[in-house]
């Protein structure tokens, strides 16, 4: 199965027959058009923003510049919504870095609760000096996590509670900085959680 404006070539063709009945992969598979929303440092939106064709957003983030942040941030609407880094044109594959810093105690920088909704071709690192926070959290059931590195956390780089939550082409290294115990690049606690293609180290 195709994905449209994405530099990775399928879905693994059980998980997309299952799924493709999700609005998240209807989206995600190309069959409902997305607009192009460019935004600059306001991340997280409303899932009501939707064009006079009742299409939901994708939001990009162009990655010349470092989407610096202090203090967590939750998106917890419904989707589908796509957040999705480039370098030239929406869709290219290039990464946007979101940097948490390195001082402070740690804190968990992206939390996504909503369900239905896809980030994609994104870097999360640094999350703080002390403490033991992960990187990003996933607790949404059908969450997309496609293309994304995790990087320098004080725990987990990508922990995940939700059901049905697809993983592809993640890398995560440099995590827990902390040394606990049970933690790493990748940690699933919850039920049918799908990873494809991802690779962690050094951690």
């Amino acid at each position: 199965i195709p994905i449209p404006s994405c530099r990775f070539t399928t879905f693994p063709p059980v998980f997309a027959r299952t799924m493709a009945s999700l609005p998240t992969f209807k989206t995600f598979l190309g069959l409902a058009m997305l607009p192009h929303l460019t935004i600059s440092a306001t991340w997280f939106i409303t899932n009501a923003l939707m064009d006079v064709s009742s299409n939901t957003p994708r939001v990009n983030f162009k990655n010349n510049a470092t989407y610096s942040i202090t203090a967590a941030m939750t998106h917890g609407n419904a989707g589908p919504v796509r957040f999705e880094g480039y370098t030239t044109t929406a869709g290219d594959g290039g990464r946007a870095l979101i940097d948490g810093g390195t001082s402070g105690a740690s804190y968990v920088l992206l939390t996504l609760s909503g369900a239905n909704n896809v980030i994609k071709c994104l870097r999360f690192a640094n999350n703080g000096a002390t403490g033991i926070a992960d990187v990003v959290s996933v607790s949404a059931n059908f969450s997309v996590v496609f293309s994304c590195v995790f990087s320098n956390s004080r725990r987990v780089g990508l922990i995940t509670s939700g059901a049905a939550v697809f993983i592809s082409e993640c890398e995560a290294y440099l995590c827990n900085a902390s040394n606990s115990s049970n933690s790493g690049g990748f940690v699933h606690t919850g039920g049918s959680t799908h990873l494809f293609r991802c690779i962690s180290h050094d951690n």
